[in-house]
């Protein structure tokens, strides 16, 4: 208590104001209480509206990409960088960056030809090559040249790039070099290799023997000289490029063709393998032209594309832990933040859904079987559900 004189010099008794120390240590124990209910909760709000942020930075920039090759009238692509290409990292996109197309390469005049020959030589046989003349050809010779060398990186004509035949026949170049008899090495004729018969709806290794059951081969008799045009492979890009948010990436354990599909996985039971980019070709349409999935195959995709965004702690190093449903270390494809990217080849067309939660009580099989059950109904109920805005 508190006394204090009046102006009458009589004292007064004045009581003290203020909290006992009981009431500050409620007041803070509720607090404490109040925090540790909203701190998940806004956690949780927080990973979400990033991973929604993630999964629009990812759509605008590949819907961009495909305006520039409508608009330009060139291939355009999307690389989906990983991390490291070896190790974890293959299993992780941090970044996307953007490939520029190259112009069509029809010779170096008006009236350069390409024969269509069998290798073997045989009269009447299937087509599957042509010859160029190095004059008329003065790239393809170059390139038949530096792939001699061991260059074939450096090339300006790649295997693997694709060879337009009259009638919009396209093929994918398998092998370029010289051939015949002349005692100048540049007057050779330079010989590109291809399969007719490729199927031109299915992704296939360059060195596939697979061909198609119900397409004729085309005869070398009469030896039959046609004009040509070959698609080169894009040039990547140092000024178009985007980042997803700090703890976020794609995961492209998860990632692949098709309902079930996991193509752009790399082969998590041996850490030595070494797995590229995955890149996303777009024609002068805005259609997807070629997949190349970074673990060996190129072609044409046959169905949709999706790209699993979420967490950089939810993607795993190793094939035992594609399902780990750890708190803190979950996969993702088991979180309810991660979403899918859904990209449809023939119209180029792509929109983010979320990932609804997956049961993992019914699945059966080893962790592969599971993994791949895992996917199909993820995917299954991505179509079915609402998309992201």
């Amino acid at each position: 208590m508190i006394t204090h004189p009046d102006r009458c010099g009589r004292r007064h008794i004045a009581s003290a104001t203020g909290f006992t120390l009981l009431e500050v240590l409620v007041t803070f124990f509720v607090l404490l209480i109040l925090a540790g209910v909203a701190l998940p909760v806004t956690r949780n709000t927080l990973r979400d509206q990033r991973n929604n942020r993630a999964a629009q930075i990812v759509t605008s920039f590949i819907d961009l990409t495909r305006n520039h090759a409508i608009a330009y009238e060139r291939d355009m692509g999307v690389v989906f960088e990983r991390l490291e290409p070896e190790g974890f990292g293959r299993s992780a996109c941090l970044r996307l960056r953007q490939v520029r197309g190259v112009p069509i390469y029809t010779g170096e005049s008006a009236k350069a030809m390409a024969t269509l020959v069998n290798v073997a030589g045989t009269v009447g046989g299937p087509i599957n090559a042509a010859d160029f003349n190095p004059i008329e050809s003065q790239l393809l010779a170059l390139s038949a040249d530096m792939i001699l060398a061991g260059n074939a990186a450096d090339a300006p004509i790649r295997l693997g790039d694709r060879l337009e035949l009259p009638g919009g026949r396209i093929v994918t170049i398998l092998d370029i070099a010289r051939v015949g008899t002349a005692t100048v090495n540049e007057l050779r004729t330079v010989r590109v290799t291809f399969n007719l018969r490729e199927p031109s709806n299915l992704p296939a290794p360059l060195t596939s023997t697979y061909t198609h059951p119900g397409r004729a081969s085309r005869s070398t008799n009469p030896p039959q000289r046609v004009r040509y045009a070959i698609h080169r492979a894009p040039v990547l890009t140092n000024t178009a490029s985007v980042s997803l948010p700090r703890g976020t990436a794609i995961d492209l354990n998860y990632s692949g063709f098709g309902v079930r599909g996991s193509e752009f996985m790399p082969n998590l039971n041996d850490a030595s393998v070494v797995a590229g980019s995955v890149i996303v070709l777009f024609d002068s349409a805005g259609r997807v032209s070629r997949v190349n999935t970074g673990v060996g195959d190129v072609g044409p995709p046959v169905s949709q594309l999706f790209f699993c965004i979420g967490d950089l702690d939810g993607v795993q190093s190793a094939a035992a832990d594609l399902l780990n449903q750890e708190r803190r270390s979950r996969a993702n494809v088991l979180r309810t933040s991660a979403s899918w990217l859904v990209l449809n080849p023939a119209t180029g067309r792509t929109f983010a859904a979320p990932l609804a939660p997956v049961g993992l009580t019914a699945m059966t099989g080893g962790i592969a079987e599971q993994t791949t059950q895992a996917i199909e109904q993820a995917r299954f109920l991505a179509n079915l559900g609402d998309t992201l805005d």
